[in-house]
């Protein structure tokens, strides 16, 4: 059998068994990358793109864990709000009068006791929404839920610092007992 060049190099002295396994192993290294079709540069570019890949992965799922804490924020907000609602709202036992307002740009209606009315009519009481119907309740806790939610208040009849300040400019005039309008 016929000996390979490198151990007929070796034999004649021309080669060490040190350099011939270098060789080798050079060799096989170079093939291998033949293979599989990357070099050097490839290599890097591939690193790097998995680096931002991983990157954007990452910030992926940082917009996600936000959007989920948002979203609980908003849960625990509801929450909140419902459980003030049903603590605090008006009993609407002896309602007898119809109230209507617009919600949402359709007219809805509730029933009110006469003292209810009057008390909305006031400010003194607003209508909240709690699911799909209507609850009253007084202004304070209306002002904590509008705190938390400014939407979540449907009817809210407060009144606004400029009429004060028109009737005090009309305060000077008398108005005559038997005006007919």
């Amino acid at each position: 059998m016929a000996e390979s060049l490198q151990e007929q190099l070796r034999k004649a002295g021309l080669v060490t068994r040190e350099q011939a396994r270098k060789a080798q192993v050079d060799r096989r290294r170079k093939a291998k990358q033949r293979r599989g079709g990357k070099d050097a540069g490839e290599q890097d570019a591939a690193r790097r793109r998995l680096r931002e890949a991983q990157a954007a992965k990452a910030a992926h799922d940082r917009e996600l864990e936000r959007a989920r804490a948002r979203e609980a924020e908003r849960r625990a907000v509801v929450a909140q709000i419902r459980q003030m609602i049903e603590a605090h709202r008006l009993s609407r036992g002896d309602a007898e009068i119809p109230y209507q307002f617009v919600d949402a740009g359709r007219i809805a209606r509730i029933w009110v006791s006469r003292s209810m009315q009057i008390r909305l009519a006031q400010g003194q009481a607003a209508i909240v929404r709690l699911g799909d119907e209507y609850e009253v309740v007084p202004a304070e806790v209306a002002e904590r839920i509008q705190r938390r939610d400014p939407g979540g208040i449907v009817v809210w009849n407060i009144s606004d610092s400029d009429d004060d300040d028109v009737e005090g400019g009309y305060a000077q005039y008398r108005v005559p007992d038997d005006l007919m309008w």
